[in-house]
């Protein structure tokens, strides 16, 4: 019935999104007076109908402080969009105009003397020629319009503050109308030039369709109604848990600070070192949350540098060489020079191995991502993130809050996305990726985003595997901790450490937060440790314990009842091993591990083939007169 609906509010919304496309003229979404000028005073026609990729020569010497386009465009489907730029004597690009169908809000645009960057330089230039981009748009290009001079509003810095406040508020129309699960917001990535922006993405700037804008909610990349409803049938069918975050797992937070990569194209390094700075958190089950440097990989590598690079050549740098921390290479922005490294640093961080991902799909992403953190690339946004986490979105869930502040006296407003199948049918039941983003703070909700892309979208997916060391940490540095108190123990991902007390289960506590939650099973599933309603567990017949278990309440032997126990059975702190008149409990070569044991007179207690009873806190053991205790190579111990 659910896949039913599903389907059928999929249908509704795929043929609401396609009512966009027909014949509607927009006017609007460049509708300020930021982005016109007030000193443009020629205009020259084009006449140009543009289908493709194209470069139309301006003949002119006059330099310029503005250019404003004239025109309009057709968009043919989601994932159309239009750029226009000017292209300077020295060849720097600015940009004219951008269009696509979530900001224009319809399939035609008309356009009337406007621009973006070019309403006003900070400086004149003498135009070259206009560069135009188009994918899957047809475009009639009628005239430019350009002036010299200081314009008489404002500088250009408020300028562009305000096109970008404009342009978040033109989204954000458009998204509620058309019922898209994310909000947008403007941020100092948004404020960036053209040349500022094509820096930071290694030259070429790829079509991003509000991503830049992103503030909160589920990004859902454009032409992706097909693979909503396929995500959401496969969720139906999947084994995995609904939801995982690192940054609230076992009540901590794994993951290292936001970090912001500038104009730089290392969004590779930038995501490369959050694996690791998480990794060793996890790995030593301890914040360290060491702040290594993006620099030494970025200078350093010898093949990439700030025009792009490979997350895995990253990670195959810090296996091979090491990688210190930011206090001993400071991240500068550019390839700065190796030499510029500390050369005495107080920590060198490296790892055994890292391993490239098949993407096989969801589920064998999701099961990556559960172990650490991992790389992640998308192909459409030609951009590099950590992935830390996924959700399965449900009808209800509220997908990342912020608050907004107003006025002193009034508490901040609480603003987020809240998923329900009235407004977002064609979101419940689908998988969202949580990732860390390298754009600062300002973008997203504190540096994070929940986006949903194909998966076919996804590539460049690395991992650590095996110990992660440094000069200062070791293998009996691992925490190996019973946080929680439910008696089993958490050390990390590694595998269980030699300085674990030798009680310690070998599963590991799969919420070490939780006293009720136990092991965890491959899909991110935990096992309640205490299924028993009554908070007892009553043996009345005869019983055998065979593999290692945790008890966090009382265990009753009943008369005539047998508990035979031949793996190791650990009590939570205070619980009670009570054997009644008649009752027998045999401890076969075993460990029993913190019981307040309690003998009742009749109670028969067995302990054989070097069974050890260690009590809870050194409470004396006592047998009643008409009791039993039989002990053939078997200790009861004190607890060290």
């Amino acid at each position: 019935m659910r896949n039913n609906i599903a389907s059928a509010y999929l249908a509704r919304w795929s043929f609401s999104f396609l009512l966009l496309f027909m014949p509607y003229v927009s006017w609007g979404q460049y509708d300020g007076r930021c982005f016109t000028s007030d000193v443009a005073d020629e205009k020259k026609p084009i006449r140009a109908s543009i289908q493709k990729d194209t470069v139309i020569a301006l003949e002119t010497d006059r330099e310029v402080t503005t250019l404003l386009v004239s025109g309009n465009c057709s968009f043919l489907n989601e994932k159309s969009c239009v750029r226009i730029l000017l292209r300077d004597n020295y060849n720097y690009e600015h940009l004219i105009y951008e269009n696509y169908p979530l900001l224009a809000g319809s399939g035609q645009v008309v356009f009337n003397d406007i621009a973006l960057e070019t309403a006003l330089l900070d400086k004149s230039v003498l135009p070259k020629d206009l560069v135009i981009r188009i994918k899957d748009a047809t475009m009639y290009l009628s005239s430019v319009s350009y002036g010299s001079g200081q314009s008489k509003e404002a500088n250009v810095n408020t300028i562009r503050k305000e096109q970008c406040s404009q342009v978040a508020k033109k989204l954000n129309e458009n998204l509620v109308r058309q019922k898209i699960p994310w909000r947008a917001a403007s941020n100092h990535i948004t404020e960036y030039s053209f040349e500022e922006k094509k820096s930071m993405f290694g030259g070429d700037v790829p079509f991003l369709y509000g991503f830049d804008y992103y503030s909160y909610g589920v990004f859902i990349m454009p032409g992706m109604q097909d693979q909503l409803r396929q995500s959401v049938l496969r969720n139906d069918s999947s084994q995995y848990v609904r939801e995982w975050d690192w940054r609230n797992r076992h009540g901590k937070n794994w993951l290292t600070s936001i970090k912001d990569q500038n104009t730089c194209a290392s969004c590779w390094s930038f995501a490369a070192v959050g694996v690791i700075e998480a990794y060793f958190n996890l790995y030593y089950n301890r914040p360290v949350n060491y702040d290594l440097s993006e620099q030494e990989i970025i200078s350093c590598n010898g093949v990439y540098g700030c025009g792009n690079g490979d997350p895995g050549a990253a990670l195959q740098y810090v296996k091979s060489n090491g990688l210190v921390k930011e206090s001993c290479f400071h991240y500068m922005g550019y390839a700065a020079d190796c030499s510029l490294k500390c050369q005495n640093p107080d920590d060198i961080i490296q790892f055994d191995d890292f391993d490239y991902i098949a993407n096989l799909g969801e589920d064998s992403i999701k099961s990556h991502v559960m172990k650490a953190p991992i790389t992640m690339t998308s192909y459409l946004l030609s951009h590099v993130m950590t992935l830390v986490g996924f959700k399965v979105l449900e009808d209800g869930d509220t997908i990342f809050c912020k608050y907004i502040d107003g006025p002193p006296d009034i508490d901040p407003v609480r603003e987020g996305v809240i998923i329900n199948s009235t407004d977002y049918p064609q979101c419940v039941g689908v998988n969202a990726w949580l990732v860390k983003n390298s754009w600062g703070t300002s973008w997203g909700t504190n540096g994070y985003g929940y986006i949903f892309t194909d998966i076919s979208d996804i590539y460049q997916l690395h991992s650590l595997s095996g110990s992660i060391y440094s000069s200062l940490y070791d293998e009996d540095d691992v925490v190996c901790e019973d946080a929680d108190g439910d008696g089993y123990y958490f050390w990390g991902i590694g595998s269980k450490p030699n300085n674990c007390p030798w009680w310690v289960p070998d599963e590991p506590d799969g919420d070490d937060s939780n006293i009720l939650l136990g092991p965890m099973d491959q899909y991110g599933n935990i096992v309640p440790v205490n299924p028993s309603g009554d908070g007892v567990t009553h043996i009345y017949s005869t019983q055998t314990i065979t593999a290692d278990t945790v008890f966090c309440h009382n265990v009753i032997v009943h008369r005539d009842a047998t508990l035979t126990m031949t793996s190791n059975v650990y009590f939570h702190h205070g619980a009670k091993l009570i054997v009644h008149d008649g009752g027998t409990v045999n401890i076969d070569g075993c460990n029993v591990i913190f019981a307040d044991m309690d003998l009742a007179n009749g109670g028969r207690l067995n302990i054989t083939n070097g069974g050890k009873v260690i009590p809870f806190k050194n409470n004396p053991f006592t047998v009643p007169l008409d009791a039993s205790l039989q002990i053939d190579r078997g200790t009861i111990m004190r607890r060290d």
